[in-house]
């Protein structure tokens, strides 16, 4: 028979404290390395579609600007100047009695930006100074001031990837960057008879002829806008280009394949604008 005092002792004994063996501590760190892998791939999901939105956004807010400064210019094109102003002296720059050359450009095909030339007289948009008559002034493109009366001149081309604005006085201005494309088509009224012409535009073409310009009264752009950062899709996009935009191009042509490596967003803008200053009433 045990004393007491030896079966105290033996209660008292700490106990054997059992670890991790190898199979359950492989099964841990297996669990552990899967939740950081999907954590991780969630965050890096999130990251890429945030950037992918973003960039979308951007290419939006530029193709909206581009129009929207083009597109003032076209709907000015021909302002006539105040009544008493004295046009003689530069009517060899009019094509039309009172409306100057409104729009010029070149031939518009894809692989090649168009450069768009808008003119129009300086009228009484704001005050220099003074609001004493002859102290009008209007700005160019490039925010330079016209004196009134005076020809404004906007020209609009791409150099590199920027979309550029030359005034008269202003000099050039980068308006837009990331361009990759910029088209111009014109709008011509083919039922000219007497008053009842310069309505709508019953033709577009990329290349008025001499006889066509003053019977032009619409303007169609298109620009193409491509994202500022790289690896955005998974593979080089298929996207509508301006001809395909404009309706000059159908079927496969209407669509360009970016080149190997350009992981780019690539997206058209088009807006038709009316030459205001050209039809003798709305459309």
């Amino acid at each position: 028979m045990s004393s007491p005092h030896n079966e105290k002792s033996h209660l008292s004994l700490p106990k054997h404290q059992a670890g991790f063996s190898l199979a359950e501590f492989m099964i841990a760190l297996t669990l552990g390395l899967v939740v950081l892998l999907a954590v991780g791939s969630i965050f890096i999901g999130s990251q890429q579609t945030y950037r992918v939105q973003e960039d979308n956004a951007r290419i939006q807010e530029s193709g909206r600007y581009a129009l929207e400064i083009i597109g003032r210019s076209i709907r000015q094109a021909g302002t006539n100047a105040e009544m008493n102003f004295n046009k003689t002296a530069i009517a060899a720059q009019c094509n039309v009695t009172g409306v100057c050359v409104a729009i010029d450009g070149d031939d518009g095909a894809l692989g090649a930006p168009d450069t768009l030339t808008v003119q129009f007289y300086a009228g009484s948009e704001e005050f220099d100074s003074s609001p004493a008559p002859g102290s009008w002034k209007t700005r160019d493109c490039t925010g330079g001031l016209v004196a009134l009366g005076a020809v404004v001149s906007n020209a609009y081309d791409i150099t590199g990837t920027d979309l550029r604005c030359t005034g008269g006085t202003g000099g050039m201005q980068p308006l837009i960057e990331n361009v990759q494309d910029f088209q111009v088509i014109y709008g011509i009224d083919t039922d000219v008879s007497g008053s009842t012409g310069y309505r709508s535009a019953d033709l577009y073409v990329a290349a008025p002829t001499a006889a066509q310009w003053p019977n032009v009264v619409t303007a169609r752009v298109c620009v193409l806008i491509q994202s500022a950062n790289n690896n955005l899709t998974t593979s080089p996009q298929s996207y509508l280009n301006c001809a395909g935009a404009l309706g000059t191009a159908t079927g496969a042509a209407a669509f360009t394949t970016a080149a190997a490596g350009d992981l780019r967003l690539h997206r058209s803008f088009v807006a038709t604008y009316n030459l205001r200053n050209r039809v003798a009433a709305a459309p």
